[in-house]
């Protein structure tokens, strides 16, 4: 259990880091886009890199659930691949629940330039909202994936009687 809230927190620590990477980047190549699009982004991201507790907190919320992972790699080392594609579900949960927040915001920012007849404002975030949507239906149509890929890799195990040993040595204890 400790191992799963440990891939939680990284998992969130590293979305902040690449959200944080992302505003810079955007900043950097597209200045004016980035500054009207997501002022106050920019804002709290360089309040929050700016301050020491969250650099501690951030480097915290990466470092220590590296050493967790290092500590039960003899535990984890059968399971990787689970252990992989648990990762992989709760990040694409992690990215579609973000991006959900992001187009709730965009729709926001659509409205308000409607009523208050700005055309280039409703230009720039129809533009935001037809790619925040496309990436969206990317990582929905990638999360619709994964129960054909778990139901797979079931089959597989249950193709070696996995779970019929087991079941035959549970039957065997209760007698």
């Amino acid at each position: 259990m400790f191992v799963l809230v440990m891939l939680l927190v990284f998992l969130f620590a590293a979305s902040l880091v690449s959200i944080a990477g992302m505003v810079a980047l955007g900043q950097q190549l597209f200045p004016e886009f980035t500054q009207q699009a997501a002022s106050g982004l920019i804002s709290i991201t360089q309040r929050a890199i700016s301050s020491p507790t969250y650099q501690i907190a951030l480097a915290l919320a990466l470092i220590v659930p590296i050493l967790t992972f290092a500590w039960q790699f003899q535990q984890l080392r059968t399971r990787v691949k689970q252990w992989g594609l648990l990762a992989l579900l709760l990040l694409f949960s992690i990215m579609v629940s973000g991006l959900n927040v992001v187009l709730s915001y965009v729709v926001r920012f659509i409205e308000t330039a409607l009523v208050g007849k700005e055309v280039s404002t409703f230009w720039l975030f129809l533009g935001v909202f037809g790619a925040v949507f496309c990436y969206w239906y990317a990582c929905s149509s990638n999360l619709s994936l994964l129960p054909r890929i778990t139901g797979s890799l079931l089959a597989r195990v249950a193709d070696r009687q996995f779970f019929t040993t087991i079941l035959a040595k549970s039957s065997l204890l209760s007698n």
